[in-house]
């Protein structure tokens, strides 16, 4: 590869070699993978594109600058060591090049930027959004869960791999989470960049595929969250949430334009939609948009190609000329069809009796057996749990866990503890071994006079009670207050 100096009217780190980095074009080989390429220049490392021997992998070489500082190196490889799995793309290996710079061996994720997307594209469907911000939000979960925090959470930060997934990257701002609340301070964070990137993301919904108080909803619930005090985190619950927009749908790169959609559904990005090979037709359901091909069943598809341009935005104009052009073509046999049910429909309501058909007396004096009740009735939640009153919940909820534990009942627990917490997994686990070895194992005892409401902010409410006994020890409960009423989250025992 020949060797090039800088660029003198280049800004170092963004768009050319600054002089730290102007040998960095003279590597030809690194680890044993042939230097194809290099991808992207940024303030601590260039990436370039490697290929083993032929028939082998292709990686992304991430080359630190040199006088990069060491501190910096080692809390990136830190962290991309102790990333979870599908979070992003996964480091293979650290090499020493023969000048002392240090190189990241990555998987390459050949996609463009979540940034790149948005700008190649004005409109995506609702399931598209779906595809990308759920396994975010799981990513940002499971980086969370393992001590780590992005610190960069955004369109930029987001890259689609070879098969179309979304997954972080960008890690030179992660940091540890800390502890107390500190740790609150950056999650919340985290989760206000997230939604801000839900935000972004639902700006740009096709209309047609999803219906709009259903995004207000959505960004109201997220704001809300982001904004609540005490702060808990809910990416597994916008999970649940984004699904219940719509069905994921593979998201389209720029340049592919699927069977059928109209011109308007792709951003101008230079190419334009003339000469671009279509792709494989989508599947049925794929676009909500587009009309219902039983409509060309009819024997009338004059009516079907000016329905499919209405529905396409150009209005109801085509649709009426065509329908009435039909119309006047088989005016005969429409004006017969009518006759004829006109006559049916007042035959119908003469002969038949109003009422509908009689009972026999078998059918009369048969008993009625009462309808079988199922497992869940037997642990009605009291109507308590619905109210305002977090104190009279909380009491309920103490009573009802106690009672799921004499009676060994997983199923009871889904009246009493949020689905997910902490306090649900040990209850179920406690519940578990209670099972296996016949022996109930009664959870702690509160003193209902001791309960008082110490915090309450929109649906999570902290409590301070004192357990049953000679020492009396002091605890918190955590509630969080939902469709289904309130259920504990925690308890923390001092």
């Amino acid at each position: 590869m020949r060797r090039r100096g800088p660029e003198p009217d280049s800004e170092p780190g963004v768009g050319g070699a600054s002089a730290a980095t102007r040998f960095d074009d003279a590597l030809t080989d690194i680890a044993g993978y042939r230097v194809v390429r290099r991808l992207a220049v940024g303030r601590s490392a260039a990436v370039y594109l490697g290929h083993a021997a032929p028939g082998g992998d292709t990686v992304a070489l991430r080359v630190f600058h040199a006088g990069t500082a060491a501190e910096l190196i080692d809390r990136e490889i830190a962290v991309l060591t102790a990333l979870p799995s599908g979070v992003s793309a996964p480091l293979h290996d650290v090499v020493s090049l023969p000048d002392g710079r240090l190189c990241l061996v990555m998987e390459r994720d050949d996609g463009p930027t979540l940034a790149e997307l948005l700008s190649r594209r004005s409109q995506l469907r609702a399931g598209e959004v779906v595809t990308i911000l759920a396994p975010l939000t799981v990513a940002v979960a499971a980086l969370h869960a393992a001590g780590l925090s992005h610190g960069a959470i955004g369109a930029a930060a987001v890259r689609f791999d070879a098969n179309g997934r979304a997954r972080l990257s960008r890690w030179g701002s992660a940091r540890p989470l800390g502890t107390g609340a500190e740790r609150t301070k950056t999650l919340r964070a985290e989760y206000q960049a997230l939604g801000a990137l839900v935000h972004e993301l639902c700006a740009v919904i096709d209309a047609d595929s999803v219906a709009p108080h259903e995004l207000e909803d959505l960004l109201g619930w997220v704001d809300g969250r982001v904004g609540a005090h005490p702060f808990l985190p809910f990416a597994q619950e916008l999970e649940r949430r984004l699904f219940t927009l719509s069905r994921a749908l593979a998201v389209r790169m720029p340049g592919e334009i699927a069977a059928g959609d109209p011109p308007d559904r792709v951003a101008a990005s230079g190419h334009g939609t003339r000469g671009t090979p279509p792709a494989a037709p989508a599947q049925a359901g794929d676009e909500p948009d587009r009309p219902p091909s039983a409509w060309r069943r009819w024997g009338v598809p004059e009516v079907a190609g000016a329905a499919a341009e209405s529905f396409g935005g150009r209005g109801m104009t085509a649709l009426r000329t065509a329908l009435g052009a039909a119309l006047r073509r088989h005016r005969r046999p429409v004006i017969v069809g009518c006759t004829v049910a006109a006559a049916l429909f007042v035959l119908a309501i003469t002969v038949l009796p109003p009422g509908g058909a009689p009972q026999s007396s078998a059918e009369q004096s048969a008993p009625v057996e009462p309808a079988p009740t199922d497992a869940a009735s037997t642990h009605a939640a009291p109507p308590g749990l619905q109210g305002d009153d977090p104190v009279l919940a909380a009491t309920l909820l103490l009573s009802l866990r106690e009672q799921c534990f004499r009676e060994s009942s997983l199923l009871c627990l889904d009246g009493v503890d949020d689905l997910g917490s902490p306090i649900a997994d040990a209850d179920a686990a406690g519940i578990r071994r209670a099972q296996q070895s016949g022996t109930a194992e009664l959870p702690a005892a509160y003193d209902p006079a001791s309960i008082a409401l110490v915090e309450r902010n929109g649906g999570a409410a902290l409590l301070a009670a004192e357990k049953l006994g000679e020492e009396a020890n002091p605890a918190s409960l955590l509630m969080v207050r939902s469709e289904a009423g309130w259920r504990l989250r925690e308890i923390f025992d001092y």
